[in-house]
């Protein structure tokens, strides 16, 4: 208000003055607001002036302000120009003598005196730092949603520009950005070198002042930075890069269209070119969403896709391009097919009995330029091929007799099938084999002997003697360990599947000599193992085995077993010392003299200590009961075996 007052009064002055025309043109008033700033904050500052020319252009010829330190800041050729602004920032530091001149058209200049001139105080930067800013921006244009990397000094590339001459001083770097139609500077970064991605759509202005240790800091340098609006994201199928066919072969590529969010966009527009790889010559153009290529030569050997595609604002995206390989002609697979097992019969017929199950192997069949990928066979049913099979091996049997014809058509991976390959095979009937028996012994020794004959191939042989397997080869011998009378049977089956089995009982007499043999896997075990007796090279006639085990630290403890069987096992559950006591009881109930019919070997069981009854884990199984108590006369037989079981036999 108080300029206005001011400014109003030094017009009314003026325009007493104005009747004296032949006068030189005054500046009667100047103003300067604010007077002092700081060239390191950005403010503005309004230059102000009035003169007894500036009502009336037809006598104003030129004015020029000022500045003592920083020169002209202002000229022009007409008087409503002379009030304008500057930025505090634009100023160099110091006290400045703010001057305004005009010149009419008699071409008399204004005097320069106290009215027409102002001061200025510019604090801050003096502007004569050493420090030189340098830094990149890459790039310096973008679409929204893309990155741009910002450098400076050691920093940037391809080679640093340092900013000071000390490579080692230590520098703050204070990044900020103003963005179109705003008025103000925002922070955009720190550090020497960044990458920011979150940008708005505009031309920008970017300004970076670097500062040292010592507190100097450089003048701001600008610099443009555009950000335009995002470009749609083209894709090939699958996003493919490469794409390899066979001469003669349709390629179908089909194209998308995305946003920078990678959402999908359906109102896209696309533009496919189709060039020789070798020299670009142009092959084709297509402006569909999805495209076949045919008609693509070997000769040529690779070609150049590229895709673009446009959204509905017509932003194009960037090009994505594939390579398409071009290979010879397909070549068609083959169908090997082999036939197992080995025919029955006659090789030339591959004859096969009827029911035996024959498999047919296309494993082996081959495609030159590719791989298969599927089988299909065909069996021929009266006049007809009719699938049976897509997969590589397929086994069947036949029931009906003669011949059969099998059919095999592969696919390779580029859908070609192969040229129809067939076998025959020749079912007949099986005979079973016819067998008889040759039995001989001598010296105790029993020979069995075979004579087979089969119209195919003899797979397997079982002798057993009572119904126990005792051989599986074609002739076998046996020692019996008693006398009585015995089965004796063969069974033979041939690769048909037939199998043929014949008996013979036999007579047998054992004069053997009585030799009562035992042996014991271990007579120190753990608590839970188990003690196995073997008996097999015992010879004579044998009524049965009989056991008796004895806890030394409680003799009422005592458990008897018998069997007739080679081996028996006895197991311990509780730690102790026990006494076993083996018997034979031979066919003829005679004995032999002495201890030949008794072992009696000592039995620790974990360390020693107390002790339950054995279990047995032979044939049969006891368990001690009241009855099994010993007798009154029991600790005289136990002094009696206490003397013996000095000298107790043992195996």
């Amino acid at each position: 208000m108080r300029f206005h007052v001011i400014f109003a009064f030094a017009f009314a002055i003026s325009l007493a003055f104005m009747a004296n025309a032949l006068a030189e043109p005054d500046v009667t008033a100047v103003q300067v607001s604010p007077s002092q700033v700081d060239n390191q904050v950005d403010e503005q500052v309004d230059f102000q002036g009035d003169c007894s020319i500036c009502q009336n252009d037809e006598d104003f010829s030129y004015f020029y302000w000022n500045s003592s330190i920083d020169g002209i800041l202002k000229e022009g050729i007409s008087a409503g120009e002379i009030m304008f602004s500057k930025m505090s920032s634009e100023f160099t530091k110091g006290s400045h003598d703010i001057t305004l001149q005009v010149k009419d058209n008699n071409g008399d200049w204004s005097a320069i005196d106290s009215d027409s001139t102002t001061g200025l105080q510019v604090d801050g930067k003096d502007g004569s730092s050493d420090i030189e800013v340098n830094f990149q921006i890459d790039p310096p244009l973008v679409n929204l949603g893309e990155s741009a990397a910002f450098r400076a000094c050691e920093e940037m590339l391809p080679e640093p520009l340092p900013c000071v001459d000390d490579l080692n001083a230590q520098l703050s770097f204070d990044w900020d950005i103003m963005v179109e139609g705003s008025d103000g500077w925002e922070d955009l970064g720190n550090e020497e070198a960044f990458t920011k991605s979150d940008f708005s759509i505009g031309n920008h202005t970017v300004r970076l002042v670097i500062t040292t240790s010592d507190g100097d800091s450089s003048d701001p340098e600008t610099a443009q930075f555009t950000v335009n609006p995002p470009l749609p994201i083209a894709q090939m199928s699958g996003g493919s890069t490469d794409f390899v066919v066979k001469e003669g072969q349709s390629l179908s590529i089909g194209g998308k269209c995305f946003d920078r969010f990678m959402t999908e966009m359906s109102d896209c527009t696309y533009s496919w070119s189709l060039n020789e790889a070798n020299g670009n010559k142009p092959v084709s153009t297509f402006n569909t969403k999805d495209i076949e290529l045919t008609d693509l030569l070997y000769d040529v050997q690779s070609y150049r896709l590229t895709l673009r595609v446009a959204d509905s604002n017509g932003t194009d995206s960037n090009p994505v391009q594939a390579m398409i390989m071009v290979n010879p002609p397909n070549v068609l697979p083959e169908g090997i097919i082999i036939v197992t097992p080995d025919p029955v019969g006659s090789p030339m017929a591959s004859e096969y009995y009827k029911g035996m199950n024959v498999s047919f192997d296309a494993s082996s069949s081959v495609d030159s330029d590719g791989q298969i990928v599927s089988y299909e066979w065909f069996h021929m049913v009266g006049q007809d091929w009719v699938p049976v099979s897509q997969e590589s091996f397929w086994t069947n049997s036949f029931d009906n007799l003669g011949f059969q014809y099998i059919r095999l058509i592969v696919t390779d991976d580029n859908g070609a099938q192969s040229v129809a390959t067939s076998v025959s095979i020749k079912i007949i009937e099986n005979a079973p084999p016819t067998v008889a028996l040759i039995l001989s012994s001598e010296n105790g020794t029993h020979y069995f002997k075979s004579n087979v004959s089969d119209d195919g191939t003899i797979v397997s042989f079982a002798w057993s003697v009572n119904e126990i397997l005792i051989s599986e080869s074609r002739n076998t011998t046996w020692i019996p360990n008693a006398s009585g009378d015995y089965v004796v049977k063969l069974v033979v089956t041939d690769n048909g599947g037939d199998a043929t089995a014949v008996s013979e009982t036999i007579t047998v007499l054992v004069n053997a000599p009585k030799n009562f043999v035992a042996t014991f896997s271990s007579k120190e075990i753990e608590v839970g193992g188990s003690v196995v007796i073997n008996f097999t090279e015992t010879t004579g006639e044998v009524k049965f085995f009989r056991i008796t085990v004895t806890d030394v630290n409680s003799p009422s403890d005592k458990v008897e077993y018998s069997t007739s069987d080679t081996t028996y096992s006895v197991k311990f559950s509780e730690a102790g010392t026990y006494t076993m006591d083996v018997e034979v009881i031979w066919a003829d109930g005679i004995a032999q003299d002495d201890l030949a019919d008794w072992y009696g070997p000592t039995i620790i069981v974990g360390d020693g200590g107390s002790s339950t009854t054995p279990d047995s884990s032979g044939n049969d199984e006891t368990t001690l009961t009241e009855d099994d108590l010993p007798s009154v006369p029991f600790i005289v037989a136990l002094l009696v075996t206490s003397i013996v079981a000095l000298a107790r036999r043992q195996r």
